[in-house]
């Protein structure tokens, strides 16, 4: 009777937020949900599934909206996590982690860490999954065997794994990567404490957040690529597999979508302090959850798209080449680049016998930017044509035969007599002297 008024009191809120609710009608905002108490959410391969946290339970919903399955723990829950392909769903209670299958059915018994867990990931395999118990930074197997346990010596707040077993964990104010054996690869301190962590599940890149909004980029070796300060306290992050993407959730209320360079893909406003968000494994869908209880379905590729503006490069003459940022561009000109992250941007245009022209421009959102490049003849180029640069039909030098005897060695031997500019030249000879 419980598990029926759940489901009832879900599509009830559905239903209040389609007809309340028009913001979920925007392009990009592909679903929106009002789930009391929600503490989580997480996604699947292109949003096949969404998964929600929820005081003591789970709620999986499809693409189309509808409730695939949901699944009581018995206890509050804070955390999830899932494989790539939906097959495996982990999620903690106390000090216990349980795992659930696709069809929302627990698997086993639960997994014991012996104290409070602060934080739990899976890899996208779901072959691994990593957790903070107390001071201490566990591997698993999705079987439930330990494959190791490390005394840190400080508060897990979060875990997460790599599909090789490589686990990220924020301890306090440090960062500590771990490999498949237990064997520490790089502690790093933090500015603040370590709220959330993402590890890509190719192991090449990990992220993690602090409660100082600083948010900071780890290679696979556990050297620091970058650090951003968002400026306001960093409740979640979430990787996409091979770490292209990270999606970051702040407690004033923005979301940001940056890639691997540090580089900012999108942003957006959430209906309120964003407790915590998920991207897909490819990067193209994305999830959050607000305090509020608000949960929404973003369309990240549409909006990846909508921060984007074009180029229209024309340039005299015509059939230059295209570089932009010093990246050679298909086609010639006029030409018209697609797709284009706003922001500065540099154009070079190229052609034989020209001078380069560069030009620098700004691309705004959803607009066209416009160059215009007039290029220069080169030196070389002005140079042979004012001097009567030699042709199949140039009219031929004086020339005249040395006699014999009058250098020895010489006889016969045709001496030019021109006036000729500094540089290299080529001499034909046509017919007999």
């Amino acid at each position: 009777m419980r598990r029926v008024l759940k489901i009832l009191s879900v599509a009830m809120c559905i239903l209040l937020i389609i007809l309340i609710c028009p913001a979920a009608a925007e392009t990009d905002v592909m679903r929106q949900y009002k789930v009391e108490g929600v503490t989580d959410v997480a996604l699947t391969q292109d949003a096949e599934l969404l998964l929600i946290a929820a005081k003591d339970a789970i709620y999986a919903y499809n693409i189309d909206g509808t409730l695939k399955w949901d699944c009581d723990v018995d206890s509050a829950i804070k955390d999830l996590s899932a494989s790539r392909d939906g097959s495996k769903i982990i999620t903690y209670s106390g000090s216990d982690i349980y795992i659930i299958d696709k069809n929302g059915r627990k698997i086993g018994t639960p997994i014991g860490t012996g104290n409070e867990i602060g934080g739990i990931g899976m890899s996208s395999d779901g072959k691994y999954i990593a957790a903070g118990s107390g001071g201490n930074i566990m591997l698993f197997e999705s079987n439930g065997r330990r494959v190791w346990m490390s005394e840190s010596g400080r508060r897990i707040a979060d875990a997460s794994v790599s599909n090789n077993g490589v686990v990220t964990a924020g301890a306090q104010d440090h960062v500590m990567m771990m490999d498949y054996n237990g064997s520490l690869v790089t502690d790093q301190s933090t500015t603040g404490n370590v709220n959330s962590v993402a590890t890509a599940a190719s192991s090449d890149f990990a992220a993690a957040g602090t409660d100082r909004g600083h948010l900071y980029m780890f290679d696979r070796n556990g050297t620091l690529l970058w650090s951003k300060n968002l400026r306001s306290p960093i409740s979640s992050v979430s990787i996409s597999t091979n770490g292209a993407y990270i999606l970051v959730g702040l407690e004033n209320y923005k979301i940001y979508c940056l890639n691997k360079g540090s580089g900012t893909e999108w942003e957006y406003d959430a209906p309120g302090i964003v407790k915590s968000v998920a991207i897909s494994p490819n990067g193209d869908y994305a999830a959050l959850a607000s305090l509020d209880g608000t949960v929404e379905l973003i369309n990240a590729a549409t909006r990846r798209e909508s921060e984007k503006g074009s180029i229209s490069v024309n340039c005299t003459p015509a059939g230059a080449n295209v570089y932009m940022n010093d990246v050679l561009k298909e086609g010639t000109t006029p030409l018209i680049l697609t797709s284009v992250k706003k922001g500065s941007h540099s154009i070079k245009c190229t052609l034989g016998g020209y001078e380069n022209a560069t030009e620098n421009v700004t691309v705004e959102a959803g607009s066209m930017s416009t160059v215009e490049l007039v290029m220069i003849q080169s030196a070389s180029e002005n140079a042979g044509s004012s001097t009567g640069a030699p042709s199949e039909t140039a009219t031929p030098v004086e020339r005249r035969t040395v006699p014999k005897g009058k250098t020895p060695g010489f006889e016969g031997v045709v001496a030019l007599s021109c006036i000729v500019l500094v540089g290299f030249h080529l001499l034909r000879r046509s017919g007999h002297l």
